[in-house]
């Protein structure tokens, strides 16, 4: 019996000063098991953060790092490549506008002018986004075009505003197109009906652009009770409450479901 209990107690102090490295190495290849997984789906920020993990005395270490450089190569590649997207669809929308909007209109004309502002500011949004983008040399050849009819420095008129607000809005972007409503009427303190129905005007595109959002999420089955997609929830609503950033009254509906989406996708 004493026997038993000596055997006993020889393997439980085995197991006590054993287990720590045992979980060590459980520990060590699950973190490079979950890095070798995030990166063979494309999730590379969670790759690397897994394995960097993997501490310099593993036996695959040495694979971790060459995943790891792998990981970073990949990932700084796609960000490259999105970014080169962004920039030609931004400068094909600025190309078409020139083409087919400005062209309409005589240089004479005092719509020319509004719309010559316009392109303008999208051109410093292309130079501010890609100052060393592919498009930038004939951006600037552009800009120094339309710079003999327009200028972002000076006083903008009713029509330019009215024109700024049509154009955002055409392009979702509602809060620079508030924030521009906003500065003309500081400037034009009186002004209230012009004002309120540019006001208007966003509000009702900003409302339109999310029944199409909410109506998407719907027809693919996002919203299904109890069965949600949480993440694509929470992407889509995340997506359309930067766009009416600073319009207020606007947006409450998408930052309830984005609060509920954020909270299972914690949960």
């Amino acid at each position: 019996m004493l026997v038993i209990v000596a055997v006993l107690l020889v393997f439980a102090v085995a197991a006590w000063f054993l287990m720590p490295m045992l979980l060590g190495k459980l520990e060590t290849t699950n973190f490079f098991a979950d890095g070798q997984h995030a990166l063979s789906q494309a999730r590379y920020d969670e790759a690397i953060a897994q394995l960097e993990q993997v501490p310099p005395d593993a036996g695959n270490y040495a694979q971790a790092q060459e995943l790891l450089e792998r990981a970073r190569s990949e990932r700084d590649l796609a960000a490259s490549s999105g970014l080169a997207r962004q920039e030609g669809k931004l400068w094909n929308w600025i190309v078409v506008f020139n083409d087919n909007q400005l062209s309409a209109y005589d240089a004479d004309e005092e719509l020319y002018a509004s719309y010559a502002r316009f392109l303008l500011i999208r051109l410093a949004e292309l130079a501010e986004r890609f100052p060393d983008g592919v498009h930038a040399a004939d951006a600037r050849k552009m800009e120094t075009q339309l710079s003999a009819v327009a200028s972002l420095s000076r006083r903008p008129s009713e029509m330019d505003i009215d024109t700024e607000v049509l154009w955002r809005n055409a392009v979702f972007q509602f809060g620079e197109a508030w924030a521009a409503v906003q500065a003309w009427a500081t400037a034009n303190p009186g002004e209230h009906e012009v004002v309120r129905d540019w006001q208007q005007q966003i509000e009702i595109a900003a409302k339109e652009q999310w029944q199409r959002t909410e109506d998407k999420l719907r027809s693919g089955g996002d919203l299904v009770p109890g069965s949600e997609n949480w993440a694509n929830i929470l992407s889509k609503t995340m997506g359309y409450l930067e766009l009416v950033e600073g319009v207020p009254g606007v947006g409450r509906e998408a930052q309830q479901l984005y609060d509920k989406a954020r909270r299972a996708a914690e949960g």
